[in-house]
């Protein structure tokens, strides 16, 4: 008798461990968010949003993909319900190098908009986007992150 309580506990919890990625993996949609600029907010209903009916944004941690930029949190912006633009954070700057190599390889020319003691930023410009990728410098008392932007030319707010 024991031995068959044994196997149905063991059984039930191996298909538990088991079930446990995909059971996690239905608690929040992921979304690839480059493409998303220019559409609806249709795909993030799923996300807690903040702001109100003429700008909002949501505040998306393990829920995102890009191509190539890894970010500790995205934020998706939205204007009167249409995906303007995104922002992904990234802590550290070690991969500095590496995305803006693949950034110019990618989209061409880039502008410097800024560069002082605290960082540095940069602009790309497509026919269907604008992407800005700035970076902290080593100064002390300032964390160090990375911001990845992509965002419609149209776009005239200032969060990017």
């Amino acid at each position: 008798m024991q031995r068959r309580k044994f196997i149905k506990q063991t059984t039930l919890s191996v298909l538990g461990v088991g079930f446990i990625p995909h059971i996690l993996s239905c608690s929040g949609k992921t979304l690839e968010i480059s493409s998303l600029i220019g559409k609806t907010n249709q795909d993030c209903t799923n996300f807690s949003k903040e702001g109100n009916d003429f700008f909002s944004y949501y505040a998306l941690e393990n829920h995102y993909t890009h191509e190539f930029i890894k970010g500790d949190k995205a934020f998706l912006f939205e204007q009167e319900d249409k995906i303007i633009g995104f922002t992904i954070k990234e802590q550290g700057i070690s991969e500095v190098e590496n995305y803006m190599e693949k950034i110019t390889s990618l989209y061409g020319t880039k502008v410097k908009v800024i560069d002082n003691i605290f960082g540095t930023e940069y602009l790309w410009k497509t026919k269907n986007k604008n992407i800005k990728f700035c970076y902290t410098k080593p100064y002390e008392g300032l964390e160090q992150n990375m911001h990845y932007s992509e965002y419609s030319p149209s776009s005239k707010l200032i969060v990017f």
